[in-house]
């Protein structure tokens, strides 16, 4: 689960992230906007994580995952996906 906030004395975007995983951040991610692109870091002992939001319109934004091992220069794809809002009546059960 991520929690967005705005650090205004910094001017940044923050994410605060929760899971049942047992790698709590010890610290939010942080990040800027640049157009329609919000891209946030944030660093641990084991390597840093990097997340990228690109909205494309108000109803669509693709997000994208990636890591970078402490000690590593390359950052590895995670997990990235299309979102799409769609109306109550356009979902199938099942």
């Amino acid at each position: 689960h991520n929690v967005f906030g705005f650090d205004q004395q910094n001017s940044l975007v923050t994410m605060h992230q929760f899971d049942s995983m047992g790698f709590v951040p010890a610290s939010p991610a942080t990040g800027t906007w640049n157009d329609s692109e919000l891209v946030l870091e944030r660093s641990s002992p084991r390597g840093a994580a990097r997340v990228t939001y690109v909205f494309e319109g108000a109803d669509t934004y693709r997000m994208r995952l990636q890591f970078k091992p402490s000690g590593s220069d390359a950052w590895q794809g995670m997990v990235s996906g299309l979102y799409r809002r769609v109306a109550p009546s356009e979902m199938k059960e099942g």
